[in-house]
């Protein structure tokens, strides 16, 4: 859960501008900050990490152009209707007062609509947490915002950690005391229910052929790899894909990431 920042200078400095003019947030181009956010963050739901489209949420029934991608939302991180702000909301923000954050662009996030399954009544991401504050139980992903082209290491690149059974737990180089971790794990479960049964069994099947690939991977290149290891040959694989998947904003990347935390350990 992060947001990958691929800035485009004169969509920013086109969005920065028309925020500078703005009074309200209803006065916002929004098919222009839409693409601008959609762009920023590989077209991945900053919550769930589902792939989203460039459609426009619409509760009227069949409005929205679903396509192979779910449609998307533009979400404030500290609630539009909040009025009220404390330290940890203005650290989530950027910004001094709540009224100033509708309008600040590291309170917005793009998200998918919520919808777990297609017809169906379970919902997660921006639809499920509704107007719920959760500055102070959780990281907001645009201010964290790591780029892939960094030098952190794999396992600071994502607020989560995805289990071997597709759970998403914290990540405890961010939430780094009990308090913090049971609280973010609260609004993983809870308020933004990113551990619902099918979005877990989704990373888990992910993680499970990543694995697969990487053993078959291994085994093919391993006679012809000599003074490697096999777990040094199985890294440098690994670092090649997580490029590749970076390259092409994969849906669920917390999945590879977390799957390369693990090859760091051993």
């Amino acid at each position: 859960m992060f947001v990958v920042r691929r800035e485009d200078p004169q969509m920013k400095k086109k969005i920065v501008a028309q925020l500078k003019q703005a009074t309200r947030y209803e006065d916002l181009n929004k098919d222009q900050l839409r693409e601008y956010l959609l762009l920023r963050q590989g077209s991945r739901c900053a919550y769930c990490e589902q792939k989203i489209n460039n459609k426009q949420h619409s509760k009227k029934a069949g409005r929205v152009n679903r396509s192979s991608r779910q449609a998307n939302k533009i979400e404030h991180f500290h609630p539009q209707s909040q009025d009220y702000s404390s330290d940890k909301c203005e650290k989530a923000t950027g910004v001094g007062t709540w009224e100033q954050s509708p309008l600040a662009l590291e309170n917005m996030l793009a998200v998918c609509d919520g919808r777990i399954q297609e017809g169906g009544t379970e919902y997660c991401c921006d639809t499920k947490k509704a107007s719920k504050d959760i500055c102070s139980d959780f990281l907001n992903p645009n201010r964290f915002a790591v780029a892939p082209s960094s030098d952190q290491v794999v396992p600071r690149r994502s607020l989560v950690r995805v289990k071997r059974d597709g759970k998403l737990v914290p990540n405890k180089l961010y939430f780094t005391d009990e308090e913090q971790e049971e609280r973010a794990q609260r609004v993983l479960d809870e308020v933004l229910n990113l551990n619902s049964t099918q979005l877990k069994d989704s990373r888990r099947k992910l993680l499970v052929a990543l694995v697969k690939q990487s053993n078959e991977k291994v085994q093919r290149q391993a006679a012809r790899k000599h003074g490697i290891s096999r777990q040094e040959l199985r890294k440098k694989l690994f670092n090649d894909a997580i490029a590749r998947e970076e390259e092409e904003s994969s849906a669920l990347i917390s999945v590879y990431y977390s799957y390369g935390a693990e090859l760091d350990k051993s």
